[in-house]
């Protein structure tokens, strides 16, 4: 099994080290790619690429997209105002016939008499360097990497922006621009350091790592093996990434009153420390506080695949929401929101084992050279409130019992494998807070274990070849 190792520059850099290298015959034989698009966003890349469960072809696409909070979020607003508020049936849905009336500037829709300003346009929390990740049904010329068919939708659920509806407070869902919704490797924008790469490919699948200054990351995109035949799961895609970016988000609102408000930002830079944020293992959403009922439809994961019926849904085996916290006396106390403890709630409709268990009790045997590990199967769950049907597992990767002593290239056996870690070893993805109420000594010291021991067990293993 073929793969690349070397370093880039930038995601730009990887594509098209990648675009070579996918193409060339004397490394892949009859298992090469043909780039049927190589072009700047909004457009990206495009792979053509051996269905091996149905024997004929699918897409794999790469698009490499800058965020800069204070300007992309508010520059793609502007340019589609008219589809995204005016002609929207979510906000004015007005039609054609109605135009006349209607006048835009970058923030601000009039219509007749009636002027709504939005004052808060704002999806992201930090400025990032991605590479977005996805996998399509179709290929089609001339559309945005996004819109090429049977690709991932948009996520349906944001925090709420403020407007002014001729200077009277209210409040709307904030739309979800484009290409969020598909998993992503991301970095600090301001991050301008060499990183080095590995591509490793199948005919039918791709995985991409990057070691940034010693902080791993993941990404891929193909078929996983379905339990199923080919007539019941013609195209049993998957794409993962580093991190979804999505965040559980709190504020407090004045509308008129004082009052406290949840919903989903999204941060694709280092500086996220949720679940959302790691490795693709251990994949997470997030859940509104309030909800009585899990919908999987309302969240993204760093890990979404196509379902029998061709549906892209997320594999959760986490999710986070937020607390607040109140400081001080009086009628306003001063609020801060933070994260609650990750849970798994109960309507998880898709998941990965083993991880979804607690793994920290799970360890090996070392041989003298610290080198000999279990590695287990990672297998994607589908549970109902009936039953749980396997839907199939993951080709070359694994989940690996702790633990781990050397990151990177190892030899377990006659093969040669790369060991990775969620993002970087020891990762607070949650900390202790005031929200927990706890005081005690000694459980405070419990929950410290427990995170520690539950970041050990959070890694991936993946095949490079013979050794």
């Amino acid at each position: 099994m073929p793969y690349l190792k070397g370093t880039a520059t930038s995601f730009t850099d990887l594509v098209s080290k990648l675009c070579i290298w996918v193409a060339n015959s004397s490394i892949h034989g009859s298992d090469i790619w043909e780039v049927v698009q190589n072009e700047d966003s909004p457009y990206g890349t495009i792979f053509k690429v051996p269905n091996v469960n149905s024997g004929d072809y699918f897409y794999i696409g790469l698009l490499p997209f800058d965020i800069i909070t204070g300007t992309t979020y508010q520059e793609w607003f502007a340019e589609n105002i008219y589809d995204i508020i005016v002609y929207n049936k979510k906000y004015l849905g007005l039609t054609n016939k109605d135009l006349d009336n209607v006048s835009v500037g970058a923030s601000s829709v009039t219509v007749g008499n009636t002027t709504y300003s939005f004052t808060d346009l704002e999806l992201f929390l930090n400025s990032s360097k991605n590479i977005f990740i996805g996998a399509f049904k179709q290929y089609q010329e001339g559309l945005k990497w996004w819109e090429q068919p049977g690709g991932i939708d948009r996520p349906v659920d944001s925090t709420q922006m403020n407007l002014t509806i001729n200077g009277n407070n209210s409040s709307w869902n904030r739309p979800i621009m484009p290409p969020v919704g598909f998993p992503a490797i991301g970095m600090d924008y301001d991050n301008d350091s060499t990183f080095t790469f590995y591509a490793i490919k199948t005919r039918s699948t791709l995985y991409i790592v990057i070691n940034n200054g010693e902080q791993w990351d993941c990404g891929g995109s193909g078929i996983f093996t379905p339990y199923q035949g080919s007539f019941e799961y013609a195209l049993p895609a998957y794409a993962f990434g580093g991190t979804s970016g999505q965040i559980t988000h709190g504020r407090e609102i004045y509308n008129p009153y004082r009052n406290e408000q949840y919903g989903n930002l999204y941060d694709f830079s280092s500086k996220n420390p949720n679940l959302s944020h790691g490795i693709f293992t251990f994949p997470s959403g997030s859940k509104k506080n309030g909800d009585t009922a899990w919908t999987s439809q309302k969240s993204s994961s760093q890990f979404m695949i196509m379902l029998p019926d061709g549906q892209w849904k997320p594999i959760i085996n986490y999710t986070e929401t937020k607390g607040k916290i109140s400081v001080g006396s009086g009628n306003y106390p001063t609020w801060y929101f933070v994260n609650n403890k990750p849970e798994q709630p109960e309507g998880i409709e898709l998941y990965l084992r083993p991880t979804y268990s607690d793994l920290s009790g799970t360890q090996h045997i070392l041989d003298s050279s610290q080198e000999s590990y279990q590695l287990e199967e990672l297998e994607i769950v589908q549970a109902t409130d009936f039953n749980k049907n396997m839907l199939g597992k993951m080709i070359n990767s694994w989940w690996c019992s702790s633990p781990i002593y050397r990151y990177g290239e190892i030899t377990i056996g006659s093969k040669k494998y790369l060991i990775l870690p969620s993002c970087y070893e020891n990762r607070k993805f949650w900390i202790m807070h005031g929200a927990t109420f706890l005081v005690d000594e000694n459980s405070l010291t419990e929950q410290d274990k427990w995170l520690e021991k539950i970041s050990k067990t959070m890694n991936v293993v993946l095949l490079l070849g013979d050794a």
